[in-house]
């Protein structure tokens, strides 16, 4: 979580900027909700890297039109240099997100994977297939994140080249 400091120090940031309400459930599908209850997510990144979008299965539940309220950072983690808030449109996001193998995959994560070193080869094959199975053509592309203690996720981004596409298709 000390990764992630930032990101949170941003939050209160934009909370108290826009009088937003912040959710305080870490694994919540929402970052904070705008005075008539819209929701928000809020990021931060380096510049010209990629935006991160949270747990894929997160991503798979989002239900209604939201914010996306984001901060790209130069230098230092607290040296914001853009802003950008976009009104996200939900049917446009889970179109993004719309594929068939979800079920496969949560339980490939959280039955399968192991976390030993001696699964290390085998993690490298199979997320190269599960890559492959996703289609490396998309928008948003899965991050497989996994260590030898008990880290075993996916997240999910959108690279800094497909970062004006992606906003593009999903502003509503």
């Amino acid at each position: 979580m000390e990764r992630q400091g930032h990101g949170f120090d941003y939050q209160r940031q934009l909370c108290e900027r826009y009088n937003l309400s912040s959710d305080d459930n870490y694994t919540g599908i929402w970052d904070a909700y705008r005075q008539d209850g819209t929701p928000c997510v809020v990021k931060t990144f380096k510049q010209n890297s990629e935006i991160p979008l949270a747990d894929i299965f997160n991503n798979v539940s989002r239900d209604k039109d939201f914010y996306l309220m984001y901060g790209v950072w130069k230098g230092k983690k607290s040296n914001i240099v853009e802003e950008k808030v976009i009104l996200v449109d939900v049917e446009k996001w889970k179109e993004l997100f719309t594929w068939e193998h979800f079920e496969e995959l949560k339980h490939w994560i959280k039955n399968v994977v192991s976390n030993s070193y001696d699964y290390d080869t085998t993690w490298k094959s199979e997320v190269k297939e599960w890559k492959e199975k996703w289609g490396e053509e998309r928008i948003v592309q899965p991050r497989f994140k996994r260590d030898h203690k008990t880290q075993r996720r996916i997240q999910s981004a959108v690279s800094y080249k497909n970062l004006e596409t992606f906003l593009d298709y999903v502003k509503k």
